[in-house]
């Protein structure tokens, strides 16, 4: 009985640490940070500059003296002292957001991109200590995601998750609150950016950035052919004659770029479904597969991967916040079988 009230008195946090976005969540007062994972940093003095939205407004603006960074890259923690600082940083947000957290040491839950290795994992867990965590566990993102988007995960059958991150698509078959089988690929939300930055670059001869990119696949992109064509206006830097210049960009332009990545994606879940056991791949069969991640938002994603590969497809709602939300599940339930080891 003590046991349970002390744990009602420590409050919970829980921690999506993504490629391209880090949300933070208090038990009893919801998301408290939901911020881009980027950091900016000066180099003389060396010192933090800004984090979240702030330091990604700083992408392609800042001066020579300050580094812009993404301390996890396709699907990895590839700056560990970045990431731990950002965190660090993040959680002070949270702090000051929450007032169920002041006065207390949080029990934290933080989710890791896949296949993280141990120095990265340390580095994060000395990140929640050092605001103050009384205890620090972490998960795998796929598993988190599951739970988050309703699945059933902790039942004797097969469940088919597809995360599309900012740095990789994790493809995961679950059953018993375990991952049975897993395929992770470096094909998601930064790639296809890319393959819209290359397109710009080859077809119109003109230099985007990022965040452009960005804007035009969540205005205009897609993965299967439409009847009708959408539009966006860009403004781009002329590579030949560097000066500014302005164009339109339709839908039909880029499906193709986009339509190359999408098609790995199905191809992971396709390889997947191949290495499953059969009777979990029967209840698949009859189930179908949930989508979750930023990714699942492009447009006719779900679609084309019901096409390639047969199965039902459903996205989550709110698929951003599906891993946040599973990791808070995970934690007031105290599903420590999901957890990590130390």
């Amino acid at each position: 009985m003590f046991k349970s009230i002390v744990r009602r008195l420590n409050s919970e946090i829980s921690i999506d640490l993504g490629t391209a976005n880090t949300i933070v969540s208090i038990k009893d007062v919801g998301i408290v940070v939901e911020q881009p994972s980027v950091i900016a940093v000066s180099e003389n003095p060396r010192q933090i500059v800004a984090v979240g939205s702030q330091a990604k407004q700083l992408i392609g603006r800042a001066p020579p003296n300050v580094r812009v960074i993404r301390p996890l890259r396709d699907g990895q923690i590839s700056e560990p002292e970045y990431a731990s600082k950002m965190l660090e940083l993040f959680l002070r947000m949270a702090r000051t957001a929450g007032s169920a957290w002041l006065g207390r040491r949080p029990i934290m839950l933080i989710c890791l991109p896949s296949n993280s290795s141990g120095i990265e994992k340390r580095a994060i867990r000395e990140a929640g200590h050092a605001v103050g965590a009384k205890e620090v566990h972490l998960i795998e993102e796929p598993l988190a995601a599951a739970v988050g988007s309703g699945l059933d995960v902790e039942k004797p059958q097969g469940n088919l998750l597809v995360d599309i991150g900012g740095g990789t698509t994790d493809v995961a078959v679950i059953s018993l609150g375990q991952i049975v089988e897993s395929k992770s690929v470096r094909v998601a939300g930064d790639v296809f950016d890319q393959a819209i930055i290359n397109y710009v670059s080859e077809k119109y001869r003109c230099k985007i950035g990022e965040a452009t990119a960005e804007y035009i696949k969540t205005n205009i992109g897609t993965v299967i052919e439409e009847t009708t064509e959408t539009f966006v206006d860009i403004r781009a830097q002329n590579i030949a004659q560097n000066v500014p210049q302005r164009f339109s960009l339709s839908s039909a332009e880029i499906l193709a770029p986009l339509t190359t990545g999408a098609k790995l994606i199905c191809g992971a879940v396709k390889e997947t479904m191949e290495r499953c056991p059969p009777e979990l791949a029967s209840d698949i069969a009859g189930l179908g597969m949930m989508m979750t991640g930023g990714g699942a938002l492009l447009r006719g994603m779900d679609t084309l991967i019901s096409k390639e590969t047969g199965l039902h497809v459903t996205i989550a709602e709110n698929p951003l916040q599906c891993v946040a939300k599973g990791c808070e599940i995970v934690l007031s339930k105290r599903l420590s079988g999901m957890f990590l080891p130390e």
